[in-house]
């Protein structure tokens, strides 16, 4: 059930050979509707019966840190964290009657765009967290930050259908252009435990870049992602982007507007030279594929035919 996860409810009954009488108890609640979120207070309150008028106790079998359970009521609390858990209490009559009720607590932290937070996670669990992606929106950016290997990144569109995962790594960063307009997914699963990750929703603009320009004293940590814009006017025969020196390693992506429902922006193969018909506003990514310092970004709009070169911490790569 999307709403309550896996519920379960298993009494312990002797053989009918072996029975003196007494049923185990009866659970009658099932877990509450709808998803907790990081540093929100679950609570469940466990009902049960027995049928044969006993008094029952409730005690916490299994579950997450910080849960307790009433042992006279059955109330159940929890400080909920990033990911979903499960839990497990029993129910006794004190004359050898039990049942065990089980249940898995959903989890969604809500995120506000720009606000960092810190998420932990155990070996094989998943977590998730949500944005409201408003209408006009040039870009969403997912970044985790401080993980380990074995935790990827995920971002999900409204409507599931659009899906992107993240490498596996202390940072990974997943980016969308022209999202669709709604409550995006930002999940985490991982293989491996991991704590005092960040993670972040964001909608960067693209800046604005003009012509024969320059951008000294660049950094960036491994996978993160700066986006410019720039209007190349009709009658440019030759346009180009290029960086160098500094530490580390950045990727240049150029691209014709920003198109909708891809990862932004994607790249894809060029002719040996554009068209010279090619005009109109380009965004430019700059990604660091590992973590970049000191580095500088130059723009050149020239009367000649566009290239693509590669050389050692420069590239300059040219993309539809």
């Amino acid at each position: 059930n999307e709403s309550t996860g896996t519920v379960f409810t298993a009494s312990f009954d002797l053989p009918p050979d072996l029975q003196t009488g007494n049923s185990s108890p009866m659970v009658s609640s099932s877990p509450p509707l709808g998803l907790v979120g990081l540093g929100q207070d679950y609570v469940y309150d466990v009902e049960a019966s027995d049928p044969d008028g006993d008094d029952v106790r409730y005690t916490l079998n299994a579950g997450p840190e910080g849960m307790t359970v009433d042992p006279l009521t059955g109330m159940v609390r929890w400080p909920a964290t990033f990911t979903q858990r499960r839990a497990k209490i029993d129910v006794t009559d004190g004359n050898g009657g039990k049942t065990i009720h089980g249940f898995q607590i959903l989890t969604q932290t809500n995120l506000t765009p720009g606000q960092a937070v810190t998420v932990e996670g155990e070996a094989f669990s998943a977590g998730r967290a949500a944005v409201d992606v408003p209408a006009g929106t040039p870009i969403l950016q997912a970044a985790l930050r401080g993980g380990k290997e074995g935790v990827v990144l995920i971002l999900q569109g409204p409507d599931g259908s659009l899906k992107f995962a993240g490498g596996e790594g202390e940072n990974a960063t997943l980016s969308v252009s022209a999202p669709p307009v709604g409550g995006w997914a930002v999940g985490i699963e991982s293989f491996s435990a991991y704590e005092g990750a960040s993670l972040q929703a964001s909608f960067p603009a693209p800046a604005p870049l003009g012509a024969n320009a320059q951008l000294p004293a660049l950094a960036g940590e491994a996978t993160s992602e700066t986006f410019y814009r720039v209007d190349i006017p009709p009658g440019t025969a030759s346009f180009t982007v290029s960086t160098g020196g500094g530490s580390g390693d950045a990727d240049i992506f150029m691209r014709h507007e920003l198109r909708p429902y891809a990862p932004a922006p994607t790249c894809s193969c060029l002719p040996p030279a554009f068209s010279r018909t090619w005009r109109g506003a380009f965004t430019i990514r700059l990604r660091a594929s590992r973590a970049t310092r000191s580095a500088s970004s130059s723009t050149t709009r020239r009367p000649e035919r566009i290239s693509s070169t590669s050389a050692p911490r420069r590239r300059t790569r040219e993309l539809r």
